[in-house]
């Protein structure tokens, strides 16, 4: 077969160069032979193509840079920062057994010594907490970036509608640090815990925040629909 083929190329000097032009097309991938010539002719530009001519980074399926910079940047703000305050929240939560101000509120208690009567000495009690945190944290970053959007803005509204059911006099809290206490620190305060409730008012809010963004946003998949 490969002797019938290279007389007639070398009876026909066009088709015998325009042979070679083929044997060099798909000689430029070393071994892999048909796959580089249909890869180069197929006329279907490739992914190196793209990143060339966008230059932008390469789109991650099922990763975080499925959305736009804004989108991302906002996400992670409202993630991070409301973690921070549930945290904190429930950091001062076991401050107020350690320090005595859930049985009396006329204790005299200051920002430091609240936190270091939990951190000093530590103990798995501090540390439980905070760990659900972190997984709570987890489970919401899964539910925007990697869950699609059906699924992700129900655990998102779930979330909300839980910490709206425990933590709703929250903002009125809130609303009093705000009017008249200026988030300052006292035994009262702290024994009623304030704190816990105004961590998890925040979290209600940047849940619903979340859900609104990721039930509006549009992942960067080309040729695909929006999840």
């Amino acid at each position: 077969m490969f002797r019938a083929s290279s007389r007639r190329y070398s009876q026909n000097p066009k088709t015998l160069s325009s042979a070679r032009v083929i044997s060099l097309l798909t000689s430029t991938n070393g071994k892999t032979g048909q796959m580089g010539f249909s890869t180069k002719m197929s006329g279907k530009p490739t992914t190196q193509d793209l990143r060339r001519h966008e230059g932008s980074d390469p789109v991650t399926i099922g990763g975080t840079n499925m959305f736009s910079q804004t989108v991302r940047y906002t996400a992670y703000s409202l993630l991070g920062v409301s973690t921070c305050f549930l945290a904190l929240g429930t950091l001062l939560f076991q401050a107020a057994t350690r320090t005595g101000a859930a049985s009396n509120y006329s204790v005299r208690v200051t920002w430091f010594s609240a936190l270091s009567s939990v951190v000093q000495p530590p103990s798995w009690r501090s540390v439980l907490p905070l760990l659900g945190v972190f997984l709570l944290m987890i489970i919401t970053w899964l539910a925007f970036f990697r869950a699609p959007r059906r699924v992700g803005v129900a655990v998102l509204v779930l979330q909300a509608a839980v910490a709206g059911f425990c933590g709703g006099l929250g903002w009125f809290f809130i609303l009093r640090e705000f009017e008249d206490y200026h988030f300052s620190m006292d035994g009262e305060k702290l024994g009623e815990h304030w704190f816990i409730y105004e961590a998890v008012a925040f979290w209600m809010l940047a849940a619903v925040a979340l859900a609104v963004i990721r039930f509006f946003a549009r992942k960067h998949l080309a040729g695909t629909e929006a999840q």
